[in-house]
C-alpha cells in the first residue's frame, strides 16, 4: 500500500475503494514474497514453483506452467536452476514414459517451506479483524476470486498465492 494511504479514507464508490484495498494487497503480499524469495537465492516464479509441487505434489511442467499462469518455455529456465541447484528433480511419468514429472528433493522441500514465510505476515494482517470480521472478509473474497476466475475454474480463496 503506498505510504499514508488508506483504503477506507479514498474517494470514489465503495467497489473502487475496494479494488483498490485489493491492488494494495496484492502489491504488498507480492514485494513480501519477492523479498523471501530474494533472501534465499531465488526468483519469484522459482519460489512459486516450489510451493506449488510442495503443495500439489509432482506434476508435469506442463502443468506447472498452467498452476503458475506462464507457457512451458517461460519456465523452463526456471526449471533448469531448480534442477542445478538440486531442488526439483524431473523423473519419468509412469503414465506416460515419453513425459518427466517435476518433484522436489528433500532441499527444494525445505526452500518452499522457507519460502513459505510470506504466510505469517498476511496471518498478522488478518488477525487484526474481528472472528466475525474475518467470516465475512472470506465469504466477499470467495466470491470475488470466483468472479474473476470465471465461470470454468473454482474457487482457491484460502489457498497459496502460488
Amino acid at each position: 500500500m503506498r505510504k499514508g494511504t488508506v483504503p477506507g479514507k479514498r474517494s470514489g464508490t465503495t467497489a473502487e475503494r475496494i479494488a483498490e484495498a485489493l491492488s494494495d494487497v496484492s502489491q504488498a503480499v507480492e514485494r513480501q514474497f519477492a523479498n523471501t524469495a530474494d533472501r534465499r537465492g531465488l526468483s519469484a516464479t522459482q519460489a512459486r514453483m516450489l510451493t506449488i509441487l510442495s503443495v500439489h505434489g509432482s506434476m508435469r511442467a506442463s502443468d506447472l506452467a498452467d498452476r503458475l499462469g506462464l507457457s512451458v518455455p517461460t519456465i523452463s529456465d526456471s526449471v533448469r536452476v531448480c534442477v542445478r541447484k538440486g531442488l526439483v528433480t524431473r523423473d519419468l511419468d509412469t503414465n506416460d514414459t515419453r513425459a518427466r514429472k517435476l518433484s522436489l528433493t528433500p532441499a527444494g522441500r525445505y526452500e518452499a517451506n522457507a519460502t513459505a514465510r510470506w504466510r505469517p505476515f498476511v496471518l498478522g494482517a488478518v488477525g487484526t479483524l474481528s472472528s466475525a470480521e474475518q467470516d465475512a472478509f472470506l465469504e466477499g473474497l470467495v466470491k470475488i476470486v470466483a468472479a474473476l476466475q470465471g465461470p470454468d475454474e473454482p474457487p482457491t480463496a484460502g489457498s497459496s498465492p502460488a
